[in-house]
């Protein structure tokens, strides 16, 4: 039986936390944090504004 994996969101990085601070000082609308939008691959954003369709990525990278 495959060993299935299931990553714990990760805390934010200092670039994310102050990114969230600006976003609240401007009362940008509500953001769904962690946000998987490729189920297959699992691929995931900082922060999606779901209402505008908007996926915000803070520190991208490659594995």
């Amino acid at each position: 039986m495959p060993l299935l994996r299931c990553r714990a969101p990760k805390s934010p990085s200092r670039l994310e936390e102050r990114f969230l601070m600006l976003w609240k000082n401007i009362e940008g609308p509500d953001l769904e944090i962690e946000y998987r939008f490729h189920d297959e691959r699992r691929w995931r954003a900082d922060f999606a504004q779901m209402e505008g369709r908007v996926l915000i990525e803070i520190e991208g990278g490659t594995r």
